[in-house]
C-alpha cells in the first residue's frame, strides 16, 4: 500500500515514458509545459521513477521529494492516458516500427554510419535505428513528441536531431537523446556538424515566418544566431550543407505575391556569415548534394513550366545552371555517390536516378503514392530512403532497383493516413495555442476545427505553411482538424488539455 508522500507532481502530467536504465527498471519522464508543483511551476524538469519491493518511487533527480504509488496504482493512471505510449517498461515489449506505424507517421529524415548502422526521425518525436541494414527497426529513445525533421551523425556514437523547437544529442549511438536546447518559436527542419564541435541547424521563427540560421562551437551545449532574414511574406529554410568546415550553403524558399522563389545562402566562414547567391526562379528548393567541392546538385519543387528542379555547379557554387530534365514533379531530397550518379525522390513515390551527371533521368516508382522525403548512401552501392506513411526503401545496386524494407501496406495503414500526412498539428496534446503545418504547398486551403459532436468551432483559411491559432477559449477534450483544398480533403485530431 502507499505510504506518505511529498506530493512533488501529479502523474496526469505525464507525457512520455523511456527507458533510462540498461535493465529497463529506471525511467524518467519530462513535461514539455512545466510540471505542475504546490508551489509553483517547474518547467522542463527530469523526473525518475524506481521499481523497488513492489512500489514505484517517483522524484526528482537530487530525491528531495517523491510520490510512492503501488504498482498496480501508478499503472491503472498511466494506462489511463491513452494518447502515449508506454516504451520498454516492467515487461512491456519493445516498440518496433510497426507500433508506429500502426499509429500513423511520416519518416522525415535517414542517415547511416555505415551499409548497417542508420536512424531515421519523424513526426511525434520518432526515432529508429537499425543495426542489420534496414531488416530491423527500433525505437531509439527521447522525451519529446514534437515533429523531429532532421538526423545527422559525426561519428558512430555521437549524433544529433532537431525539429520543433528541439535540438537533441546521442552518445551512445542512439541508446538514448538527451535535450539540448528548446525554443518554442522554431522549427528547425536541417542541421549539419563539420566536425565533434561545430555545428549549424536551420529552419524557421514561427511567429515571425522569418528564415534563421544557428550555430554551435562546443559540440551543441550552447547555440547562437548567425543569419536572421526579415521579409514581409515568408521565408523558409530547408536544408543545410557544408563542402568543408569554411564552405556551406542554406537552401529554402521566399513566399510572395507571385509564388515560392528559391532562396540560397553561402557562407565562406564555417557559417558566422552569410551572403544571398543569385535568383533561382518560382520554386522552393529543397535539398543539395555535393559529390566533390566542385561539383553540386540543388532539387526543389516544381517552376512554373512544372518541369521538376535541377539546378548544377561545377565550380564550387560560383554559378548554377538549371538542367531541363522533362520530367514533371517535385523533388524533396537527392544524394549523390560521385559527380555522375545521383538519386533525387519525389512527392508521388517516383525515385529519379541519374548516371550521367543530371543530363537524363530515369525514374522508378514502388507502387504507393506517397511523399519520400529523404535519400542516403552510406556507400557507392547501398541507399536508404524515408518517406510518408513509414516507408523504407533500400538498394544495393547504386539506385537502379529498390527494395521496400516497410510500406503502408505491411501493416494495413489506410488511404486515410496518406490524407492525413498532408499537414501535421503540434504541439499535441496542447494548452493553449496549435500550429497547423502543411507538408506541400497543395496543401493550402480551408481549415475547419469541430468538436466531437461535429459542431465548427474555429474556420480559416490556410495561406501559409505554418499557422498558429488560439485555443485557450476551448474546453479541455479532442477536436477534429479538416482541411480542404482543390486537391483533397484531409483529416486529423488534437487533445485540448
Amino acid at each position: 500500500q502507499p505510504v506518505s508522500e511529498t506530493r512533488f507532481t501529479n502523474c496526469d502530467h505525464l507525457t512520455r515514458w523511456y527507458p533510462e536504465g540498461s535493465h529497463g527498471t529506471v525511467m524518467s519522464f519530462i513535461h514539455q509545459s512545466g510540471l505542475k508543483k504546490s508551489s509553483g511551476t517547474v518547467a522542463n524538469k527530469s523526473y525518475f521513477v524506481y521499481l523497488t519491493g513492489g512500489f514505484v518511487i517517483l522524484t526528482n533527480k537530487s530525491l528531495a521529494g517523491c510520490l510512492i504509488f503501488s504498482f498496480g496504482e501508478i499503472m491503472k493512471r498511466i494506462l489511463f492516458l491513452v494518447p502515449f505510449t508506454l516504451i520498454t517498461v516492467f515487461g512491456f515489449s519493445q516498440l518496433t516500427l510497426e507500433n508506429h506505424m500502426q499509429q500513423g507517421i511520416n519518416l522525415t529524415s535517414v542517415f547511416f554510419t555505415n551499409t548497417n548502422k542508420g536512424y531515421t526521425v519523424g513526426n511525434n518525436g520518432i526515432s529508429l535505428m537499425t543495426n542489420d541494414g534496414g531488416s530491423t527497426w527500433i525505437d531509439s529513445p527521447n522525451t519529446v513528441s514534437c515533429y523531429l525533421q532532421s538526423v545527422f551523425f559525426i561519428n558512430d556514437n555521437c549524433g544529433y536531431a532537431v525539429g520543433d523547437g528541439f535540438i537533441l544529442k546521442t552518445i551512445n549511438s542512439g541508446e538514448n537523446w538527451s535535450i539540448l536546447s528548446y525554443t518554442s518559436n522554431r522549427n528547425l527542419t536541417s542541421v549539419y556538424f563539420t566536425d565533434s564541435l561545430t555545428g549549424v541547424a536551420v529552419g524557421t521563427e514561427i511567429d515571425t515566418e522569418n528564415a534563421i540560421v544557428l550555430k554551435t562551437v562546443d559540440g551543441g551545449n550552447t547555440w547562437y544566431v548567425t543569419y536572421q532574414y526579415s521579409f514581409s511574406g515568408s521565408t523558409r529554410l530547408f536544408c543545410i550543407y557544408f563542402t568543408d568546415p569554411d564552405h556551406g550553403w542554406a537552401l529554402g524558399y521566399i513566399s510572395n505575391a507571385e509564388g515560392p522563389e528559391g532562396f540560397l545562402l553561402r557562407t565562406f566562414n564555417g557559417g558566422e556569415t552569410w551572403s544571398t547567391t543569385c535568383p533561382f526562379g518560382y520554386n522552393p528548393l529543397n535539398s543539395m548534394s555535393f559529390p566533390d567541392p566542385d561539383t553540386g546538385y540543388i532539387v526543389g519543387g516544381a517552376g512554373t513550366d512544372f518541369n521538376f528542379t535541377v539546378y548544377k555547379t561545377v565550380n564550387g557554387g560560383g554559378g548554377w545552371d538549371r538542367m531541363i530534365t522533362g520530367k514533371f514533379a517535385s523533388l524533396y531530397s537527392v544524394f549523390f555517390t560521385d559527380v555522375n550518379h545521383g538519386v533525387a525522390t519525389s512527392d508521388s513515390g517516383h525515385i529519379y536516378r541519374t548516371t550521367d551527371g543530371g543530363v537524363t533521368w530515369s525514374f522508378y516508382s514502388i507502387g504507393v503514392k506517397a511523399k519520400l522525403n529523404s535519400v542516403y548512401f552510406p556507400d557507392d552501392t547501398t541507399g536508404y530512403i524515408v518517406g510518408n506513411c513509414g516507408i523504407i526503401l533500400k538498394t544495393i545496386d547504386a539506385g537502379a532497383t529498390w527494395t521496400i524494407l516497410k510500406d503502408c501496406g505491411t501493416v494495413g495503414i489506410t488511404e486515410r493516413t496518406l490524407q492525413q500526412s498532408m499537414f501535421t498539428v503540434y504541439p499535441n496534446p496542447a494548452n493553449d495555442k496549435i500550429i497547423i503545418e502543411t507538408t506541400t504547398l497543395s496543401a493550402l486551403g480551408n481549415l475547419s476545427i469541430s468538436n466531437l459532436d461535429g459542431q465548427q468551432l474555429i474556420t480559416h483559411q490556410i495561406t501559409r505553411s505554418i499557422t498558429q491559432f488560439d485555443i485557450s477559449g476551448l474546453p479541455a477534450g479532442v477536436y477534429l482538424v479538416r482541411l480542404t483544398s482543390d486537391k483533397t480533403v484531409a483529416t486529423g485530431k488534437f487533445i485540448k488539455q
